[in-house]
């Protein structure tokens, strides 16, 4: 295999990787089992941008550092900042303003963190509510609304894995159930 074809094949490997982690970032948070690692990608992506941009220059990312690198192995130039930018251009054939693009890119990674933040606290104070409504026994959930198992209220015996209702109670008791009627 030459040089050329095994460039080739990081260069759609690097392509493939971006656009995935892109997609991810964007929208992993709309799952509540990907959206711890949806903070994680989101702040990682967010540090590499300004926190790595104060020595490598604003928005900086380090794999499409490296897929230039791969692309002028490949006899490419004039390659763009901007690895959105590049793809925009090739898919459009179109010349976008690097400004716009700038724009939305930075806007959409703020907003995709801003929203992977609050879901992420209220996931995890509902976990907290939930897990110290189990230590006390006081039957509450989330948001002090009473759990489907409501308030303590005596023993778990009657039903498996759960409280004695009252009227289970009752009927544990002898009471008489009272006729309904209809209307």
């Amino acid at each position: 295999m030459t040089d050329q074809a095994v460039y080739r094949i990081i260069d759609v490997s690097f392509v493939a990787f971006h656009v995935l982690l892109i997609g991810f970032n964007l929208s992993g948070w709309a799952w509540r089992r990907t959206r711890r690692l949806h903070f994680v990608a989101i702040t990682a992506t967010l540090l590499s941008w300004f926190g790595l941009g104060v020595v490598y220059g604003w928005g900086y990312c380090p794999l499409t550092d490296w897929h230039w690198d791969v692309k002028r192995a490949l006899g490419e130039t004039g390659l763009p900042a901007s690895w959105v930018k590049y793809y925009l251009d090739s898919l459009t054939g179109a010349d976008w303003d690097s400004g716009v693009v700038d724009v939305l890119v930075i806007g959409s990674g703020i907003g995709a963190f801003a929203v992977s933040l609050a879901l992420n606290l209220r996931d995890s104070l509902r976990r907290r509510a939930t897990d110290r409504s189990r230590s006390t026994g006081t039957g509450y959930g989330s948001a002090g609304r009473p759990s489907a198992d409501g308030p303590a209220s005596g023993s778990s015996k009657g039903r498996p894995g759960g409280r004695v209702t009252s009227r289970q109670g009752e009927l544990a008791q002898g009471a008489s159930r009272s006729p309904r009627t209809r209307h």
